[in-house]
């Protein structure tokens, strides 16, 4: 979503840093991701659609690369994310 806060989700710009990070033989551990989404309209399943769709487009690039080999969430909920308190 252009609304995030920390700047737009870069699948492009991430596998190219991937890709040069597995280059000099280095693992890459995605630890920290989240999707903003209390700038969408609050419609439940369309907001659910909306996520899905952009951890799809960032997720299908990036966990293609060989180098990375881990992808970590923290908390099973929005509820517990630190976009509550941004």
């Amino acid at each position: 979503d252009d609304n995030q806060p920390m700047g737009d989700l870069d699948p492009a710009g991430t596998v190219a840093l991937a890709r040069s990070l597995g280059d000099l033989g280095l693992s890459v551990l995605l630890t920290e991701l989240d999707v903003f989404e209390q700038r969408l309209p609050d419609d439940g399943r369309s907001v659910d659609e909306r996520v899905a769709e952009a951890y799809e487009e960032f997720l299908t690039p990036v966990l293609a690369e060989q180098a990375v080999t881990e992808l970590i969430f923290w908390g099973m909920g929005d509820k517990t994310s630190w976009y509550n308190t941004y």
